[in-house]
């Protein structure tokens, strides 16, 4: 499955139109099929909109993986805090 299936079956999932999901991210809905067909790929910063549009990871939407755990660093103190994801 390509990135462009994967956003579809998300889009399906959470109920969402395709030409809505478009708008929202500022494209034609022509862009996303090519995207499912491998045509064409989103570009990183579409990826990034999406995946916090649908609540998924910018791995799940690449890669149909999610990371076990995150590192994340704190922008006040810096301090690093692992986090483990179900």
């Amino acid at each position: 499955m390509n990135t462009g299936e994967r956003i579809i079956e998300l889009l399906k999932e959470k109920n969402i139109r395709l030409i809505d999901f478009a708008d929202l991210l500022g494209v034609y809905a022509e862009n996303i099929e090519e995207w499912t067909r491998g045509n064409q790929n989103p570009t990183l910063g579409q990826i990034v909109k999406i995946s916090e549009y649908l609540s998924v990871s910018c791995d799940f939407l690449l890669k149909g993986e999610q990371p076990e755990n995150i590192t994340v660093k704190c922008p006040h103190c810096g301090k690093k805090i692992n986090l483990n994801i179900p």
